[in-house]
């Protein structure tokens, strides 16, 4: 009879057994069968030859290579010498090909790690990160139940924003039940109760869960709990590298969603920003276009004759009246100024001036003021634009003017 795959010998049942776990050394019974049932070798009950060699490797025992006869005196010393060297040589091979085993599982649990990396750096925002993470940690443990929470600063309570193989809402009644980040949480994947549980449902407090801390700058930031009762080495590597990966991707996703309400807050207040500038302008400028216009109409006479003081007041209030209009345009300028795209390109200053002085010749005869225009021949051309070249020399010559 020989043993069967995959059955389990009993060591301390075997003297000899666990003198070779004791001292590992190869042995060898070589007479009656008698003398094989005092030493209560395991195998063939009718066995009367027997030779065991213990496979040792890096100085531990992890196997045993026997084989055995039923006729008596059958192996020698030579035959126990060559089953020594043969375990010896079977060690070598097994250990080989459990590094090679181990190194491809490595190789799988990095690659596996590696498409987790790359597809957080393609989530931005907190949802698709945390859809990511969750849909990682199921698949890398092979369930298609899980749940990711989050603590709320300040405090201890735990906040769901992310579920699977739950119904619609699952989050919302775990979050409105108030359930908080246990004491007793164990930093590395552990097997415990459940911590995500509605009081309706108390009965599932007892189910066995594994549950997976996210740490972040040695700060517990939140957990993954899976519906999964198993949990070995492999699996509790995967889900110690993910939580790690998970934690980092999550607090840049924060910054990221923080970031962005910053801007839509800062787009905001640009565009209050206009309005006001552009309500402003409207206000300050139709009452002011009437009382310039009064004014003028005083000073030219049609109401009757002014007194010196008179026109001196007026006079004051007129410019006046034109200071407040020209503070008015500035600040419509800016505005302009800062939605305008400057377009680089060759300018000719002289041409340029030359229609800025044309263009204000009205105002200067009508202020006494004589415009001359002198350029040196020939002058080259400069890298500008055209357009906000214009305005500067108008603004330019309204001043002087």
């Amino acid at each position: 009879a020989q043993a069967e795959l995959g059955s389990v010998l009993d060591v301390l049942a075997s003297p000899a057994l666990s003198e070779m776990v004791q001292s590992p050394r190869p042995m060898l019974f070589t007479h009656t069968q008698m003398e094989v049932r005092e030493h209560g070798m395991p195998g063939d009950a009718h066995a009367a030859s027997w030779i065991g060699a213990p496979l040792v490797a890096e100085g531990q025992l992890f196997g045993l290579l026997s084989v055995e006869t039923a006729q008596a005196d059958f192996y020698d010393a030579e035959d126990l010498h060559v089953m020594a060297t043969f375990a010896d040589q079977v060690s070598v091979a097994i250990q080989r090909a459990k590094h090679y085993s181990d190194s491809q599982q490595r190789l799988r649990e990095l690659s596996s790690l590696a498409q987790v990396s790359a597809a957080l750096n393609e989530a931005f925002d907190l949802a698709s990160v945390l859809d990511v993470v969750l849909a990682s940690a199921c698949d890398l443990v092979g369930t298609d139940c899980g749940v990711v929470a989050l603590v709320e600063k300040p405090g201890l309570a735990l906040r769901v924003v992310a579920a699977r193989g739950q119904d619609a809402s699952f989050a919302e009644r775990i979050n409105q039940a108030g359930r908080e980040l246990p004491l007793d949480l164990s930093l590395d994947p552990v097997i415990r109760p459940r911590v995500l549980v509605e009081p309706s449902d108390a009965g599932r407090a007892f189910d066995q869960t594994t549950c997976v801390v996210l740490r972040l700058e040695g700060q517990v930031i939140g957990l993954i709990e899976l519906d999964l009762a198993g949990l070995d080495e492999t699996r509790r590597r995967l889900l110690t590298a993910l939580a790690d990966l998970a934690a980092a991707a999550i607090d840049k996703a924060r910054l990221y969603d923080e970031t962005r309400r910053a801007y839509e807050d800062l787009r905001q207040m640009d565009r209050l920003k206009d309005e006001f500038v552009s309500n402003v302008s409207h206000e300050l400028r139709t009452p002011l276009t009437f009382v310039k216009g009064y004014v003028e109409y005083l000073l030219e006479g049609y109401a009757g004759e002014l007194t010196p003081e008179q026109r001196d007041a007026l006079t004051i209030v007129l410019d006046r009246s034109d200071a407040v209009v020209r503070l008015v345009d500035d600040i419509i300028s800016l505005k302009r100024a800062e939605m305008y795209v400057v377009d680089m390109a060759p300018v000719d200053l002289a041409e340029v001036t030359r229609a800025c002085a044309q263009g204000s010749l009205a105002v200067a005869n009508k202020a006494g003021v004589t415009i001359v225009q002198d350029f040196a021949p020939q002058l080259p051309y400069v890298l500008g634009d055209a357009k906000r070249l214009g305005q500067v020399f108008d603004n330019l010559i309204g001043n002087a003017i």
